[in-house]
């Protein structure tokens, strides 16, 4: 935790803050307000800044735009609140800015979410300490590691501060108030009043950062697991679901920090959309995997969050692996083809299927998760490859009309590949020509 003075001196020589604070005269008000602050006292890297003022700042954000060649748009013009974005120093920011949402700065500040996001710093060319406003002790909060709900109504007002704020524990290591903890109980079943996209938000960077168990314990303490993944989780399997998913975390960062660690930090890092990442959707599948019905659950979960195409297919496929294929990975003996094919099979997102696989494996089997981690590399680092015949081939040479059947045969070769039978053109010709003959 910093001191009031290091938050000054680091926004004195914030490059953007400086050229925001030549633009305002010496008696206007602009004040920087909610998580920036409280990530600079924290010491924590931030490039998300949001200003208030008594006055429509449109035209001082549009201003910024102009002289730091960003991009400038309206958030809410009837509320005029805008976005400015800019490249500077190599650094990409977001800038927020809106009016007061009250008569003042101090009960703009009381309509905020969290004390910890309660705080504001007045911008001139030179801050001090005594431009600091904290009417509700948000540093307070802060140094003891308290998250503490501004008013008592504000999680009724807007249920998605439910699981902001169990990410702000998550994330910066603080504990709930009781009383926090009650109302984020009583607001629970609001949460199917949030939108979709929102929702998305908060879960994707609840299970893609940090310890997913831990975001996974704090849901089933405030009574909100059962809400989002079906009522199953709040009796007595959750002490084997958060277990499974220590377990399977801990496989994860195993992976990460041992063999080719920006590799697998990429594979796990890609998203699928917004804020939903490959390891978010593999942590949500091994708390799914757990319930007497994981796809029907994975599709109210689907439904619920709207979840993207890429998305979806990626958390059902997860969810029908069978463990059964650690097995076939540790038999296999074919040369590179049939090992390419073997983990094409495992579905629409083979990458993330065998890291599922390798992370369910990694504390009863070492060496067969190694191996299936030897798969990924390949598989990841080889170009595509096309069928040793192809359609016309097919069509042509077997009498087999154009359509779902020449599937079917693809589909039987690559068997073939996988199994070891078959390692040629002329081996694949032959074993089609063969087979066709018995079968027709």
């Amino acid at each position: 935790m910093r001191s009031l003075q290091h938050l000054c001196d680091d926004l004195n020589d914030h490059p953007f803050i400086r050229r925001l604070a030549d633009l305002l005269s010496s008696d206007a008000e602009c004040y920087l307000v909610g998580g920036a602050i409280r990530d600079l006292l924290l010491d924590r890297p931030c490039n998300d800044f949001d200003f208030v003022t008594p006055f429509d700042p449109s035209f001082l954000a549009q201003t910024l735009a102009r002289q730091l060649r960003g991009t400038w748009f309206y958030l809410d013009r009837k509320r005029c609140q805008s976005r400015l974005l800019i490249a500077l120093d190599g650094q990409k920011i977001c800038c927020d800015f809106g009016m007061f949402r009250a008569t003042s700065l101090t009960s703009d500040l009381l309509l905020r979410d969290f004390k910890i996001n309660a705080m504001a710093m007045r911008i001139r060319k030179r801050m001090r300490t005594d431009g600091f406003w904290d009417p509700l002790s948000g540093f307070a909060d802060l140094r003891a590691s308290r998250l503490t709900i501004c008013s008592e109504n504000v999680l009724q007002n807007d249920p998605l501060r439910i699981l902001k704020g169990l990410r702000h524990c998550h994330a910066l290591h603080l504990h709930p108030a009781c009383e926090t903890v009650r109302r984020m109980r009583e607001a629970v079943m609001r949460l199917g009043q949030v939108a979709a996209e929102r929702k998305r938000k908060e879960l994707g960077l609840l299970f893609g950062h940090g310890s997913p168990a831990e975001a996974l314990t704090r849901l089933i303490k405030i009574e909100a697991a059962g809400k989002i993944f079906g009522s199953w989780i709040q009796e007595e399997e959750y002490a084997t679901v958060v277990s499974n998913l220590e377990k399977f975390d801990r496989a994860v960062r195993a992976v990460c920090a041992g063999g080719d660690t920006p590799f697998f930090r990429k594979v796990l890092q890609e998203k699928y959309e917004e804020y939903m990442s490959r390891r978010a959707v593999l942590h949500l599948a091994v708390v799914l995997r757990r319930g007497p019905y994981p796809e029907a659950d994975a599709e109210r979960l689907i439904n619920d969050l709207k979840l993207a195409r890429n998305t979806a297919r990626a958390l059902r496929s997860y969810l029908r692996i069978s463990s059964c294929r650690l097995m076939e990975a540790a038999g296999l003996t074919c040369g590179f083809r049939g090992r390419y094919w073997w983990v094409s099979s495992l579905g629409p997102d083979p990458v993330g299927g065998l890291v599922f696989l390798a992370c369910l494996a990694w504390e009863r089997c070492r060496k067969v998760a190694l191996d299936v981690l030897a798969l990924l590399e390949e598989y990841v680092c080889s170009e595509p490859l096309r069928d040793l015949v192809d359609g016309h081939w097919i069509t042509r040479s077997l009498g087999i009309e154009a359509g779902p059947r020449v599937g079917e045969v693809l589909r039987v070769l690559r068997q073939e590949e996988i199994a070891g039978r078959v390692c040629s053109k002329e081996e694949a010709k032959a074993f089609l020509l063969t087979r066709y003959q018995k079968t027709d």
